[in-house]
């Protein structure tokens, strides 16, 4: 039997931490965004008017939360990241809160700082592909979103399985 070809230039470390990657990735990775998907729903439907305008702006508002919230988990410099919520945040906040005339102003705040975290822990919680997991999340998102309400979040999570093997598939498959 042939084996797999083998990179004489490597070195042992990285062969190993290559190998650590890959089977660190899991399934359980995608658990905030799953959490953050049924959040996004329910705020939309429960927080804004009837009209399907008004929760597909809602939607759209509440995917770039959770994208402020991956921003704030990928910097590692504080002042950075308080800078990016107040520069990001601060505009959309007051978005949120007059788009959703059902909020009240402690329920938007909780709502806003719900979508931070969640954003900020999936960053954390992806050891690779990241972009292209978060990608193929917002890309089923959207396309549930203006297909139907409740159809975002099975393409939501279409999405970010799709963002997953496709990330699981880059990784190099060395044997220790």
């Amino acid at each position: 039997m042939s084996e797999p070809p083998v990179n004489p230039f490597a070195s042992p470390e990285a062969r190993v931490v290559a190998a650590l990657v890959s089977q660190r990735m899991s399934l359980a990775c995608l658990i905030p965004l799953w959490m953050w998907l049924p959040l996004s729903i329910a705020a939309a439907y429960f927080g804004t008017p009837a009209d399907p305008i008004s929760e597909l702006i809602a939607m759209g508002i509440n995917l770039l939360w959770l994208w402020i919230g991956t921003a704030i988990g990928a910097l590692s410099y504080w002042p950075l990241r308080f800078a990016t919520v107040l520069g990001l945040g601060l505009p959309l906040g007051v978005l949120t809160f007059l788009l959703g005339p059902y909020y009240l102003p402690a329920g938007a705040v909780i709502y806003i700082l719900a979508n931070l975290c969640l954003g900020a822990l999936s960053w954390r919680s992806i050891p690779q592909g990241r972009l292209t997991i978060l990608g193929g999340l917002s890309l089923g998102y959207v396309v549930g979103s203006i297909l139907c309400l409740v159809g975002s979040l099975p393409l939501g999570i279409a999405g970010s399985l799709a963002g997953y093997l496709a990330a699981q598939k880059s990784l190099p498959r060395e044997e220790v």
